[in-house]
């Protein structure tokens, strides 16, 4: 009897854990849906607003309206123009952004792991960092060419410093106790790096990959804006420069939408790997 007792109480606690869990996921949906929407009415009322007061208040010729930009949204996709400048910002965008990332990330864990080495170069790594690199993207072009290769590299250039920082913070929180432990373990050099190392500099390295996916495009269209005859910073230039404001701000909210997407694919393969971490259990992800 006691064991059959002692049986359904354990059954009754699992149907307890069970259901709470449930009442928690539907408060998360929830939560996710009323963010959801509450976005979507804070934009439609900025539209709205915007396109109340643009020719009433705002000068059309400065800030358009969203129905034109919409129209020249519509025309220039029509006429697969939008496409090709967006395939190129978005290949100088990507290119950049895995070159400067891992370039970032492998600097970090070499330096790092040669103690000496990283104190001797940070402050000429420090001294690199606080270098304007708008002002570096003219040299690049010289370097590089007008094409697509320079653009690269000066997306790869606003990549790199941001994940590098960021990854040897995450390399330095490390907790020296718990190294300390897994050698005692019997744990070699690799399953120190592997196992403790990286899982404690991982956010920390998904977070910069977060804040330099839009940095990525900015370096991709300083170089276009500089010199360029493709590219979503070309179309934006030559909008401006013909005075067509609409079309201008057509580009620009293209270029928000590839930031958009590609924001959301970190998000994706973010959230499998910090599934371990209760504290983003605990947050739902409610972006």
């Amino acid at each position: 009897m006691a064991v059959a007792e002692t049986a359904r109480r354990a059954e009754v606690v699992q149907e307890l854990k069970a259901a709470v869990a449930a009442r928690e996921r539907e408060r998360r949906r929830r939560e996710r849906g009323v963010i959801l929407a509450g976005r979507v009415l804070i934009v439609l009322g900025l539209l709205a607003s915007w396109e109340a007061l643009s020719g009433r208040v705002l000068d059309p010729f400065f800030v358009s309206s969203p129905s034109r930009i919409t129209r020249a949204f519509v025309d220039l996709l029509l006429h697969h123009e939008l496409l090709v400048h967006a395939q190129y910002t978005t290949i100088e965008t990507l290119a950049g952004f895995a070159i400067g990332s891992a370039g970032g990330i492998v600097l970090a864990f070499l330096l790092t792991s040669l103690g000496r080495l990283y104190e001797m170069t940070e402050p000429i790594l420090v001294a690199l960092y606080g270098i304007p690199r708008t002002a570096l993207a003219p040299l690049f072009i010289m370097w590089f060419g007008i094409g697509i290769t320079s653009k690269i590299v000066i997306a790869a250039l606003f990549v790199f410093f941001v994940v590098f920082m960021n990854t040897v913070a995450g390399i330095r929180s490390t907790s020296p106790q718990m190294v300390d432990l897994v050698r005692l373990m019997g744990a070699g050099g690799g399953d120190v790096l592997l196992k403790v190392v990286l899982p404690s500099a991982l956010p920390y390295i998904l977070t910069a990959l977060r804040i330099v996916v839009p940095t990525a495009m900015i370096g991709a269209i300083v170089g276009e804006f500089i010199s360029a005859q493709r590219g979503l910073g070309f179309l934006i230039s030559r909008s401006t420069f013909e005075f067509s404001t609409h079309a201008a701000f057509a580009g620009i909210f293209a270029l928000m939408v590839v930031v958009v997407l590609m924001n959301a694919a970190i998000g994706a393969v973010e959230r499998p790997l910090m599934r371990w971490r209760p504290q983003q259990r605990a947050s739902g992800n409610g972006g």
